[in-house]
């Protein structure tokens, strides 16, 4: 059984869930007061940041021009001293502050240089540079009153080991306003005080410069990102102003995308009919999922503002055969009114957007069909759908109800009953049968499109692991693309992407939630790393996990028929959703569940059927990553499987020092062990997960915590050659997916006793061995 993450993963789900903020509080990080081993090199923000954590305490120094203003940063930072749980604060005013009493402890300024003499005072060991009219940083002047510089974690003028943080400007009203509206919820308030970043500046609450620093303290240019790019229109049509926020869109683009438009806006104002109320969008087009999370703290494909009459979306090759129009939203708003009955707003946007997610809307709505997994219409029809509802399921849906509805009524009565209809229980009812011949038919009318997905002879694989949990250093970002490139260069020709969903419940059925927080593993962070990897040359197991936290998977276990019963019909609404994700952008293979002992013990044809009806939903191959021991060896439905998967965690020893042929035979024993579920389905198997620790004996139990154990990269090593020295020439095997690598480079030289190889000499082992497997 493994240990995903470890107890970061689970925190930083926690927090990010629940107080929803972009970038998680650093007080809810890990509270250990060791130093890093010698051989860890800290960072300067880490230094500083845990420097901070350790001194549990800030001096936080508040200034102003006026009175009013005065006493309006005592009431703020007097609210965020109640805020903070961990670190004791303590107030001053800045023109009462003796200059010893800055000495000895972390240090945050706020107010205007003159409110605040202290920002004067330090400016020399500042990055920024104050004028008259305002201040200047990096290349670039800002001189309007709304202008705000925050500053996070930055060596201490007076103290350099300590933290300095400031938030300033020419304005205490636009230093109080930033103060009043950090980014995040009010819950979260504090420690966006103190955020990950090390600079940002504001302008009225939108963010325009945002970026880290270097270790030796000068500035990022990989992690600077000025978002001022992008706030004029880049080409006006028409119906249209198309703003390019690095999607950098050429003038042939530009061109396409104009007449995309305005041909998806004729086709709604056709089908509405009658006159055309006056209507310009802004359309907001985006290179990346990235970066429209750090600008907008949203990561999907499309999106809208419906008060500000704007439509964000992704505009790259990621989405280039595959389309959204969130701005049929605004169009049908603007045209219809709201309607009463949600879906039939969903369901003719989509209905009436060409190529919604490649083959338009009807054609996914047919699959679901197919695989069981329609919608039944007292569902679908719920303004508050239920908890784990897929938008892509509902989308499918929804377009194939409002055609439905056309079909029946005619296309004018339905845009009579559009805004007002709200249909009862009993006529949904009545509806049912005649819904689901519909739907039968449509199955026809759309046949399934074969597609021919390339195979690979042998999974040189890693699983990729998103590991930072903000946006930057995630999956999708430019981070995680290093790291991906990384990989490769490993001779590694495949990854595993594991999107998570938690919960606490073991014993009692409970809905799974799909994550699409800005900053987690969402769809769009997702298809993202996969795009990247392809243009790598990699090929991607899409390998979605439940996380329990202090259990795992295999402790799942109903108390009764009726609770199995929901728990699989919680489980599908959950993981068909990527089982349609996968299809839809063709992902290369697809992990149908992970390490449920008890559940594929007990229940094997609930497994059985889950599988058969994925197939209707996904082409390519698909594997189950069964738990090594007992649910591995007593696997019920290999046959349906492709592949079979093994989260290969045997010991290889139980000795403290064994020498390389104790080790070796021990593997040995576990081929066998692997070899008889081969015989008995005659499928080939992989490992979708195989990993040590770089501790001590990892052999012993390769799946457990470090526990307090010493590092060793030299027994993680050795691990890693007896696997992939002792795996060469076995048939029944076809690749391996190591556990794991993170999703930027930094992280694994400070989780020096984690499951990463990165930077280790299981790495250089691993890189030599993947040559020789084919």
């Amino acid at each position: 059984m493994m240990r995903p993450h470890s107890l970061y993963h689970f925190l930083w789900i926690w927090i990010l869930v629940v107080a929803g903020q972009q970038i998680a509080c650093l007080q809810a990080e890990t509270t250990t007061t060791n130093a890093p081993p010698e051989h860890v090199q800290e960072s300067g923000f880490r230094q500083l940041s845990r420097a901070y954590r350790e001194s549990g305490k800030l001096l936080l120094v508040y200034g102003a021009d006026d009175s009013l203003s005065m006493q309006a940063y005592a009431s703020i930072c007097q609210q965020l001293a109640n805020e903070s749980s961990r670190i004791r604060v303590k107030l001053w005013r800045a023109d009462l502050l003796p200059e010893d009493s800055l000495i000895g402890c972390p240090l945050m300024l706020l107010g205007t240089p003159t409110g605040n003499p202290w920002i004067k005072r330090f400016e020399d060991k500042l990055p920024l540079e104050l004028t008259e009219g305002g201040f200047s940083f990096h290349h670039q002047t800002y001189e309007s009153e709304a202008d705000v510089f925050h500053l996070s974690f930055y060596p201490h003028p007076l103290q350099d080991s300590l933290p300095l943080g400031i938030v300033t400007g020419t304005n205490d009203q636009a230093i109080l306003a930033h103060l009043n509206t950090l980014p995040g919820s009010r819950r979260s308030r504090w420690g966006n005080l103190w955020p990950r970043w090390g600079f940002q500046v504001f302008q009225k609450g939108k963010r325009l410069v945002m970026g880290a620093f270097e270790d030796d303290w000068s500035i990022g240019e990989k992690q600077y990102w000025n978002f001022a790019q992008g706030e004029t229109p880049l080409a006006t049509t028409e119906h249209f102003q198309i703003y390019d926020h690095r999607a950098n869109l050429t003038r042939s683009e530009c061109a396409r995308l104009e007449e995309r438009l305005e041909r998806g806006y004729t086709t709604v104002q056709e089908f509405l009919g009658g006159d055309e109320a006056e209507l310009v969008i802004q359309y907001h087009a985006y290179g990346s999922s990235e970066l429209m999370g750090l600008m907008k703290n949203q990561q999907t494909q499309g999106y809208v503002e419906l008060a500000k009459g704007e439509a964000h979306v992704i505009e790259s090759k990621v989405y280039a055969n595959n389309i959204v129009e969130p701005q049929n939203h605004l169009m049908l708003r603007h045209r219809l009114g709201t309607p009463q009955l949600m879906v039939l707003e969903t369901g003719l946007c989509n209905l009436l957007t060409e190529k919604w997610q490649k083959y338009g809307a009807l054609y996914w709505a047919a699959r679901l069909a197919e695989s069981n997994d329609a919608l039944p219409l007292e569902e679908l029809c719920a303004n508050q759908p239920p908890e784990g509802s897929s938008y892509l399921v509902r989308g499918a849906m929804a377009a194939a109800f409002v055609q439905f509805l056309i079909d029946s009524w005619g296309k004018e009565k339905f845009l009579e009953h559009y805004q007002n209809w709200s249909p009862s229980a009993k006529e949904l009812k009545r509806m049912e049968s005649d819904w689901h011949n519909y739907l039968t038919n449509l199955t026809a009318t759309f046949p399934q499109k074969r597609r021919t997905s390339e195979k690979v002879s042998y999974y040189r694989g890693m699983t990729f692991a998103h590991e930072g949990y903000n946006i930057h250093n995630g999956y999708g970002s430019t981070m995680g693309q290093e790291s991906l490139e990384k990989i490769a260069s490993l001779n590694a020709n495949s990854i595993a992407i594991v999107p998570y969903s938690g919960t606490r419940e073991v014993y009692k059925p409970v809905p799974f939630r799909l994550n699409q927080w800005a900053g987690g593993e969402n769809d769009a962070a997702v298809v993202a790393s996969f795009h990247m990897a392809r243009d790598l040359g990699m090929q991607t197991l899409l390998k979605p996990q439940i996380w329990f936290p202090g259990a795992w998977p295999g402790e799942v276990e109903m108390k009764s028929e009726a609770d199995w019963k929901a728990f699989f019909q919680h489980y599908r609404r959950w993981i068909r959703h990527y089982a349609l994700l996968a299809e839809i952008h063709e992902m290369d293979m697809f992990c149908v569940g992970v390490e449920f002992a008890k559940a594929t013990i007990q229940h094997p044809e609930a497994w059985r059927r889950l599988i058969q009806d994925m197939r209707h939903l996904y082409q390519g191959p698909i594997t189950y990553a069964a738990n090594w021991g007992e649910e591995f060896e007593k696997l019920a439905f290999g046959d349906e499987l492709d592949v079979i998967g093994v989260d290969n965690y045997y010991p290889l020893s139980k000795r403290d020092s064994p020498s390389d042929k104790v080790l070796e035979d021990g593997f040995n024993e576990v081929k066998k062990t692997l070899k008889k579920v081969y015989q008995r389905y005659k499928k080939p198997i992989i490992f979708t997960e195989v990993g040590f620790r770089s501790i001590e004996a990892p052999w012993k139990q390769p799946h457990e915590e470090a526990n307090g154990a010493k590092f060793s990269a030299e027994d993680q090593a050795r691990c890693y050659r007896v696997i992939l020295e002792g795996i060469q020439g076995e048939e029944w095997c076809k690749g391996m997916f190591w556990w794991k690598w993170p999703s930027y480079m930094d992280y694994g030289s400070r989780r020096s006793r984690s499951f990463s190889p990165c930077g280790k000499e299981a790495q250089h082992i691993l890189k030599t061995a993947y040559a020789k497997l084919k």
